[in-house]
């Protein structure tokens, strides 16, 4: 078109006769004129070129930055796996899309990993008053700086193991209630007691959501508790076998015949141990008194076999005496 137009002018030039040096003056103020539009667009050209190359290099920047937080190795993201040079409005759109899905990627592990370190500041102040050194930077890590997924299974792997410690404390206090419980029953303590009251307080608690610090504590109590039933229980167990020898005794001094000794004896099986005291006690009673009325008859008993035995030793003296 620029062409045609050319000739169009120059054929209206020679037409109207206009002379050749105003003719080449009209030409050169085309000419400048074309390459000034044509300089402004390169200029322009330019001027877009180096803002792209700063964009992408930035792009490259930002997406090294959270690779490296993400624990990835960075490459060159945009022309990877082409073998061809690769447009730069195409290589930013591309690197915008890497982007896009990398910063996803990025704040959906930002969130695990926050999520994790609560957890485990939850799980370490709970149990700490005071935290050492080493657990105050676990707790309050700059995790922005390190998402990697090395990073996250370690804190996975601290937060398991205070975890099983939690599960742990868990069962020896579940094991530790119900050795109360059986010791309780054993002894005999009614459910109206503290030893009871106590122990249904601790078994109505949520023990899963209780923390550390708390649990352990509870550990200590019952574990406080049981070795003190434990104790009892074995003073118990001393009185019932004192308790069951006089008993035993006192059924052949009162020559108590097998049928009636029944009556007397406690079983475990039947009754706790203060109920076996406590029958034992009545068993010591009755036993005595009926040894008491007994005691005339023994007595006479006894004194007979003391003189048949002197007159025994006596005929044996006077044998020996005649030998």
């Amino acid at each position: 078109k620029a062409r045609d137009h050319f000739i169009s002018l120059e054929s209206l030039w020679n037409e109207i006769g206009i002379a050749e040096d105003d003719r080449s003056a009209v030409q050169k103020e085309i000419s400048n004129e074309f390459e000034r539009i044509l300089q402004a667009k390169v200029n322009e050209a330019k001027e877009e070129k180096a803002t792209m190359n700063l964009k992408i290099r930035l792009l490259e920047v930002r997406l090294s930055s959270m690779k490296n937080q993400l624990g990835e190795q960075a490459q060159n993201d945009s022309t990877h796996g082409q073998g061809q040079q690769v447009a730069l409005k195409e290589k930013m759109e591309t690197l915008e899309a890497i982007l896009s899905r990398t910063e996803t990627l990025r704040d959906e592990r930002y969130v695990v990993m926050t999520n994790l370190l609560e957890e485990l500041k939850f799980l370490y102040c709970d149990e700490f008053c005071i935290l050492s050194q080493e657990q105050e930077e676990q707790t309050t890590a700059n995790i922005e700086m390190n998402l990697s997924p090395q990073h996250e299974e370690d804190i996975r792997q601290i937060v398991f193991e205070k975890q099983q410690l939690r599960e742990q404390r868990i069962e020896e206090l579940q094991r530790s209630l119900a050795g109360i419980r059986e010791l309780i029953e054993l002894v005999g303590n009614s459910p109206g007691d503290k030893d009871w009251k106590d122990v249904d307080e601790m078994c109505q608690m949520d023990l899963n959501t209780e923390s550390l610090k708390e649990t352990g504590n509870l550990v200590k109590r019952t574990c406080t508790r049981l070795d003190m039933l434990q104790q009892v229980r074995g003073q118990m167990e001393g009185q019932l076998n004192a308790q069951q020898d006089e008993i035993k005794q006192l059924l052949e001094v009162t020559r108590t015949a097998p049928a009636e000794q029944e009556a007397y004896v406690s079983h475990p099986s039947d009754s706790c141990y203060a109920q076996m005291i406590a029958k034992n006690e009545r068993s010591i009673d009755e036993l005595r008194v009926k040894l008491n009325r007994m005691l005339p008859e023994l007595c006479e008993e006894a004194s007979e076999k003391l003189a048949a035995i002197k007159a025994e030793l006596k005929e044996e003296a006077v044998d020996q005496a005649e030998e």
